[in-house]
């Protein structure tokens, strides 16, 4: 009996015992640290190859995990396969890869890179924050005009999907977020507000939360817009009489998944500085608390490795992230 009861202690206590997290030495990454990136405005990794695009460079990469340059392309210009403002978001599919940038608005490359054609299944991304491919459509998230939209595209009948989630937000303030993919879930991050919510597969609300020890929002202020809708929302038509929300700094910049339950939110300017990143539940709890070198922005993360760029030295850099019971 006396065995028995030892045994359930031992295992209860190993079951759960807190796993940490710590950041450790710089991980060689070959030819992807050494390239000169000049804004990483989309870094993904999928089927062993990282895609990165840079908005500023007007370039377009895809290494493999070693860090080996297998293709790149993209320059100034405005034909095929060219950008006048550069490739904005970037997300490989199962054969394609999909890149947001300027007229033409939707680019279509295969996945070793070659052009392939331009879509203009919408009419302006220029406030699209992300796109992911998910469940063999294309997922658009916008925040055009104030008014939280989020698109669904199907590359097999060219049909498209709207979804309007109308996020409760501080008035006058823009709807900056990241959004996550945990799991079966979205989650969505806010730029400048305390302010997370998670949405099933289907974009149904399940939860929100705020982080405890953090202000509501960003330091900033309101200034009013002489523009008005002609023909807007509600929603927008408030927004526009409010005026809009100029935060004086970064309230949180960058949020990535770790795990299907654990993402890394990395602070701002206004929360802590750069170097500082918490690993938190989906519920909202604050794990632990990451040191992060000074200077750079996490990007991803991926076996084990956090990828992060640091914008001083226009390159993209790698530590060691391991994992601690």
């Amino acid at each position: 009996m006396k065995i028995l009861i030892f045994v359930f202690i031992t295992f209860y206590a190993t079951h759960f015992e807190p796993e940490v997290y710590q950041v450790q030495s710089e991980v060689f990454i070959g030819e992807l640290g050494d390239i000169e990136i000049y804004s990483v405005s989309g870094f993904k990794i999928s089927d062993d190859s990282i895609y990165i695009s840079d908005e500023l460079g007007k370039k377009i990469y895809q290494f493999d995990l070693e860090g080996n340059l297998l293709n790149e392309t993209g320059r100034a210009g405005s034909g095929p396969g060219e950008y006048t403002h550069g490739p904005r978001i970037i997300s490989p599919s199962d054969d394609k890869v999909y890149v947001i940038g300027t007229k033409p608005f939707f680019r279509i490359y295969d996945r070793n890179l070659e052009y392939s054609r331009h879509d203009k299944f919408i009419r302006s991304p220029v406030n699209s924050l992300e796109l992911m491919f998910n469940d063999k459509k294309l997922v658009l998230f916008s925040n055009q005009f104030h008014e939280e939209n989020v698109l669904i595209f199907n590359p097999e009948n060219g049909n498209v999907d709207k979804q309007y989630l109308g996020f409760d937000l501080y008035p006058g303030m823009l709807a900056d977020y990241r959004v996550l993919r945990m799991g079966r879930n979205w989650l969505f991050a806010w730029s400048f507000q305390n302010k997370f919510e998670l949405y099933d597969e289907n974009f149904q609300k399940k939860d929100s939360f705020s982080l405890q020890g953090f202000p509501d929002k960003a330091e900033g202020r309101v200034m009013e817009i002489n523009t008005h809708s002609a023909s807007g929302s509600s929603y927008r038509e408030k927004v526009y009489k409010q005026g809009t929300f100029f935060p004086q700094g970064t309230f949180f910049e960058a949020a990535i998944p770790l795990t299907e339950s654990l993402f890394i939110l990395q602070a701002g300017s206004l929360t802590g500085g750069s170097e500082r990143a918490m690993v938190v539940r989906i519920d909202g709890e604050v794990l632990q608390n990451l040191e992060l070198p000074i200077g750079v922005r996490i990007v991803g993360y991926y076996n084990e490795v956090l990828y992060v760029y640091d914008s001083d030295q226009a390159h993209i850099k790698a530590f060691a992230l391991k994992k601690f019971n």
